[in-house]
């Protein structure tokens, strides 16, 4: 028999009142726990009802958000950079017009948040859901290294080219070039 109190009391509070919004389709043992839960969390109906306004808020914000970024086929906008973490998850991305996936103007440049776990299919995609926290003109520095880093890629990417693919040093480049982001954000988190 599962022990739904212990389960419950694992919750986060908002997990909680979540959960008493949709009470009635839970079977009666469950009920029992959940209100026992929410007594011990000294979570009332009026915190049940505050929770209910606030999902209700954030499903009429979802119907009217526009996404972040859309392109296809690597033409449209995208958002590139990290940088300026905060406590809170936050960081500073910009959006750019891309062509080939080549970053060729920056839009503005955003605080977003992270919401939920990213979707990723690390050969096809990758997609995120954020929250913009806050928009501001580009930011420089990201603009500047963002360059640079399309920049040399393209030289390497040309030079490396003009190397036989049967040399090792071609693909012991690709592989370090391919890190750079990696520990350029691992930087970034260090001085956050």
């Amino acid at each position: 028999m599962p022990d739904y109190l212990q389960t419950y009391l694992a919750k986060s509070d908002d997990e909680l009142l979540n959960l008493a919004a949709q009470q009635s389709s839970l079977l009666p043992e469950a009920q029992l726990a959940l209100t026992a839960a929410l007594k011990e969390r000294r979570l009332s109906g009026k915190d049940v009802e505050e929770q209910n306004k606030w999902r209700d808020e954030v499903k009429i914000d979802e119907r009217h958000r526009k996404p972040l970024s859309f392109s296809f086929n690597g033409f449209g906008t995208t958002i590139y950079g990290k940088r300026e973490f905060e406590a809170d998850g936050s960081f500073v991305t910009t959006k750019w017009i891309v062509l080939a996936w080549i970053p060729i103007f920056p839009l503005r440049s955003l605080r977003i948040v992270p919401i939920g776990e990213p979707s990723t299919n690390f050969v096809l995609w990758s997609s995120g859901n954020y929250r913009t926290v806050e928009e501001f003109r580009p930011n420089l520095r990201q603009v500047v290294f963002t360059y640079l880093y399309t920049i040399v890629l393209i030289l390497a990417v040309f030079r490396l080219f003009s190397m036989r693919f049967s040399e090792p040093v071609f693909w012991i480049m690709m592989a370090l070039w391919g890190c750079v982001p990696w520990l350029l954000r691992i930087i970034a988190y260090g001085f956050a």
